[in-house]
């Protein structure tokens, strides 16, 4: 499930340098899912703009489930509705896949997901996110902007 993460990482570093000068940032992040087949991890992702308020990202973590150790993959575009704020939070909402494998084996996820993130035209914030994906699903982190 590795190879899955660095391939997702890749597509967006690929896309990224196809974009030549869009912003992009890099994330940490703490995440978890509530249902039958729970999952708490931590992890690393990274985005980059698509245009003024689209952003695609990548997120790989590495936690723990039901199932014992767990890597729970995420692909997601965002919609950040006011990209350029330098002060307070701003909302976004995302749509993407998750991929969730442990020893109990792979569940593949669609994931919806209402954001926060704290001054996102400075170079760094915080952000936290609910929504759905593979059960009730909680994130929260801090981004940088590269």
């Amino acid at each position: 499930m590795a190879a899955v993460a660095a391939v997702m990482l890749a597509t967006v570093v690929a896309a990224h340098r196809a974009a030549a000068q869009r912003p992009a940032d890099f994330r940490v992040v703490s995440i978890g899912t509530v249902t039958a087949r729970r999952y708490v991890g931590g992890g690393a992702g990274a985005s980059i703009a698509l245009g003024a308020r689209l952003r695609l990202g990548a997120l790989a973590t590495l936690g723990h489930s039901a199932g014992g150790l767990a890597t729970r993959n995420e692909l997601m575009v965002t919609f950040h509705l006011t990209p350029y704020r330098r002060r307070g939070p701003a909302a976004y909402a995302g749509a993407g896949a998750a991929l969730l494998a442990d020893a109990g084996g792979t569940a593949e996820y669609m994931v919806l997901v209402l954001g926060l993130e704290a001054s996102p035209g400075r170079a760094a914030g915080w952000f936290v996110e609910g929504g759905v994906g593979g059960g009730i699903r909680l994130a929260a982190g801090y981004r940088w902007r590269l």
